[in-house]
């Protein structure tokens, strides 16, 4: 079976009702194969699950067994040419018109209370064919078309992947059916009949433990490949939890210094692939040695935190943000402008000033604040490599801390061509 025809009620599942799916699959599976007993919600997910294997398997008999009683016709009239009408409306429109009825009933209808009804249903059509071309015969024809229809009807109850109660169904109607036509036989011994029925029950009978078995196995095999299947969800959702940990920073929750570099790189071979620009932002919180110094680390903590989500909630939706060690942020924008870069500058050096966290190292009352220098580049064979625009960027930044700080300086600045400073301890 395909697993993407019973992937949608998997999907449709968040992590915890996956997690609890597959307790349930594994308490099934903790049993032995033959005391298998599918819970409710597991056995209508097997059943629309397996619907189309199931339905293809029981069109694919129906169709089979229409297509090759027709040319039985010939071999009936050969042997008795009374039953010439009888036989032509029995093979050419009784049965083929019943087995497609139930062939198109297995596309349309998709209940299982529909499908416990096909099997019963071909049955009875099959055995009442055979009895009335046998019942219209003389001799020991009546016996010939029953014992033919049973040996098919066989063949039905091994091939139908049904809930064991169509299948007992169907037996016990195909016996009743040739019990009935053979007590209208006067042709046949009243030993010989009761011998006959019990012989075709008994063989009939026998089938019924094997369908139950096959139903099991098909039953434990599916089972089986749902907990492939949930595992493998948990594996993979495993995997990019421990992605996403792997590429954050512990303490602000932005992306951490590999990642944001990653996604430089990816927004860098974006940007040369459509002709764009690509601006980037860097930041440094002004004196945070000395908040350290003065306040203590879990203060300082406290403020990396707060600076970063200040940072988060100032970001457009086509920027992305990271931690770049220490009290360092970048920030990426695609598709940026000068203008756009400096607004985006301007923006996180205001939100932090606005978060009003005073600054226990400084004196005269000062607040926390940001030195922020960006630069801008457009990706092509000829330019700078990624790590240039950084350094661009850095170079701005250093220019800020030395301009005063709690400023944006941008490297396409007259003054970029400066050297810049040695840099400070902030």
């Amino acid at each position: 079976m395909r697993a993407s025809r019973w992937r949608a009620p998997i999907d449709a599942l968040d992590p915890a009702g996956r997690a609890e799916l597959l307790t349930e699959v594994e308490a099934v599976l903790d049993g032995r194969i033959r005391d298998l007993k599918l819970t409710k919600r597991l056995e209508a997910l097997y059943h629309s699950s397996t619907w189309h294997e199931r339905a293809k398997r029981i069109r694919s008999w129906l169709i089979w067994v229409a297509i090759l009683n027709t040319p039985i016709f010939a071999i009936d009239v050969l042997q008795n040419p009374r039953i010439f009408e009888v036989a032509l409306l029995s093979h050419f429109i009784f049965l083929p018109v019943i087995y497609g009825s139930l062939s198109w009933a297995m596309t349309r209808f998709r209940s299982q209370k529909a499908e416990s009804l096909i099997l019963p249903v071909a049955a009875v059509s099959l055995m009442l064919m055979s009895g009335v071309l046998g019942h219209t015969g003389e001799g020991a024809i009546p016996e010939r078309y029953l014992s033919g229809g049973l040996f098919v009807l066989a063949t039905g109850l091994v091939i139908f992947p049904v809930r064991l109660v169509s299948t007992i169904s169907a037996a016990i109607l195909a016996i009743g059916i040739y019990g009935a036509f053979c007590l209208r036989n006067p042709a046949m011994d009243p030993v010989i009949r009761g011998t006959m029925v019990v012989f075709y029950g008994v063989i009939l009978g026998c089938l019924i433990p094997a369908r139950r078995s096959m139903n099991i196995l098909h039953r434990h095999s599916f089972m089986l490949r749902l907990e492939d299947l949930l595992k493998a969800d948990r594996l993979t959702e495993m995997n990019t939890r421990l992605a996403v940990l792997a590429g954050t920073d512990d303490l602000t929750g932005l992306a951490n210094r590999r990642a944001i570099r990653g996604r430089l790189v990816d927004a860098w071979a974006w940007a040369a692939q459509r002709d764009g620009s690509l601006g980037v932002a860097l930041l440094d919180i002004d004196h945070f040695k000395r908040f350290n110094d003065t306040a203590g680390h879990d203060a300082g903590d406290r403020c990396l935190i707060a600076v970063a989500e200040a940072i988060r909630q100032a970001m457009p939706a086509q920027a992305v943000v990271g931690r770049f060690g220490g009290e360092e942020f970048i920030a990426v924008l695609r598709d940026a402008t000068p203008e756009s870069l400096v607004a985006l500058g301007e923006v996180i050096r205001c939100a932090v000033s606005d978060l009003g966290m005073p600054h226990p190292g400084l004196e005269g009352r000062k607040v926390v604040s940001v030195s922020v220098g960006i630069a801008l580049a457009k990706p092509d064979a000829s330019t700078i490599w990624p790590d240039d625009l950084v350094k661009q960027a850095d170079i701005a930044l250093y220019r800020a801390k030395a301009a005063g700080r709690n400023r944006v300086v941008a490297a396409w600045d007259a003054q970029a061509a400066v050297a810049p400073p040695a840099r400070q301890v902030a």
